[in-house]
């Protein structure tokens, strides 16, 4: 896995904890907080990062000073800047450099295409293992491997549980569409549940539910439900055409 140092200068705290997690799941060594200017400004200089990620809740011009002041100790680290939803500050426009990437979906997918655009030497294959979602519950947050996930089943409007190949469930109150935005393998077989492609053996008919069906898991006895509203989304996107049901 590649390493690499990154300066992370994101205001919103849950935010930028997603981020960490997840740049060093990518292999970002060390890992650095820029709460101001000045302080990204020092960070930048004394450690020359391979990555600096900032956001659209530092002001436009605070940021370009920042930069300017930066290019001129002779110092150009790539930049990618993550454009928030619905927020009140526009976009950079006046970045004298070729290493600036804005994402305007927070998507790790994204985050990860940007990263490899902007350090294109520290990635040679096409994939990067392993992947890694990032989860909430209460006053914290925690990382979990996708390839780990069996599937994902929503308990209430409030929790969700995530139930791993061994088993254990992990309780988390992030929503099926905050996990399912960061997933790669996961995808959604009812409006209460996420399945990760990975572990299914086979989908079968539902016996009670006509038009339903129930989804065989590798390592579980449980059989998700996949219904009708998403069964066709399935059958796109599923690489187990040898299992679809007749």
């Amino acid at each position: 896995m590649p390493q690499f140092t990154t300066i992370v200068a994101i205001h919103d705290e849950d935010m930028r904890e997603r981020v960490m997690a997840y740049v060093s799941s990518l292999g970002s060594a060390n890992i650095h907080i820029a709460r101001s200017k000045n302080k990204l400004i020092q960070l930048c200089v004394d450690l020359e990062p391979d990555l600096v990620l900032t956001s659209t809740q530092l002001k436009e011009e605070s940021m370009i000073m920042a930069f300017h002041e930066i290019h001129l100790r002779g110092i150009d680290p790539p930049i990618l800047f993550l454009q928030e939803e619905d927020t009140l500050h526009p976009l950079p426009q006046h970045f004298s450099t070729d290493k600036f990437v804005v994402l305007k979906q927070l998507s790790t997918e994204q985050i990860e295409q940007g990263i490899r655009q902007l350090l294109p030497a520290k990635f040679h294959t096409k994939q990067l293992k392993p992947h890694y979602i990032v989860c909430k519950l209460k006053d914290h947050s925690f990382s979990i491997r996708e390839d780990t996930i069996l599937f994902v089943e929503k308990i209430s409007h409030l929790y969700s549980d995530i139930v791993l190949t061994d088993s254990t469930r992990i309780c988390t109150s992030s929503t099926l569409k905050e996990i399912f935005t960061q997933a790669k393998n996961l995808f959604q077989s009812h409006r209460s549940y996420l399945v990760n492609k990975l572990h299914i053996q086979k989908i079968v008919p539902d016996m009670l539910i006509p038009g339903n069906y129930s989804i065989v898991l590798l390592e579980s006895a449980f059989h998700p439900p996949l219904s009708r509203r998403y069964y066709e989304r399935f059958v796109q996107q599923t690489v187990l055409n040898n299992n679809k049901p007749t």
